[in-house]
């Protein structure tokens, strides 16, 4: 009787198994896709009002992005909004989190860049959600990768790029059209 239950045993965990390997799509859970709106982060360039902007979705732990992020601070004359988002690992998580709640989130993203992060406090979990909000909003676009640019005109995105640019295409990215 025993040597049966074992085999029946063996059976039902051999189904278990070819269940959990099966390559079936999986359902998606049921999410709203957040907007362009609710996305956070923090702005470089100029402060004063433009019809053209790029919104660079990044990853703090990223170096293409902080090849992006040294390319852009030669175009002083353009905005850029910096969304940080967490594609590269739970410490990328974190990251992104410190430097939402920091009083000066570029500082933050600098010192993580050059190896010295901030320490996680109570003001960065505050801010988890919002990095998986961006996060969300960056992936619903498609991507996959970072850094992610969106050109905005006029509160409309009129170009996707993903992956890094030289500071000569990111201008001319941005003065395709009048600011």
């Amino acid at each position: 009787m025993k040597p049966l239950i074992t085999a029946l045993a063996i059976a039902l965990l051999g189904l278990t198994a070819a269940a959990c390997s099966n390559n079936a799509p999986v359902a998606p859970i049921a999410q709203e896709t957040p907007s362009l709106s609710d996305v956070s982060g923090f702005s470089t360039g100029t402060s004063a009002p433009v019809a053209t902007k790029a919104v660079v979705f990044f990853d703090p732990r990223c170096n293409h992005c902080g090849a992006l992020y040294e390319a852009a601070s030669t175009i002083k004359d353009h905005r850029f909004e910096w969304i940080p988002v967490s594609v590269l690992g739970m410490a990328s998580e974190g990251l992104s989190a410190i430097i939402l709640a920091s009083e000066a989130p570029a500082a933050a993203f600098e010192a993580i860049k050059s190896g010295n992060a901030p320490r996680f406090d109570v003001a960065a979990e505050a801010k988890r959600k919002q990095v998986l909000i961006n996060t969300r909003h960056m992936q619903s676009r498609g991507a996959n990768a970072v850094p992610y640019i969106l050109i905005v005109r006029d509160g409309q995105v009129v170009q996707e790029v993903q992956g890094a640019v030289p500071a000569g295409q990111l201008r001319a990215m941005l003065e395709a059209s009048p600011r």
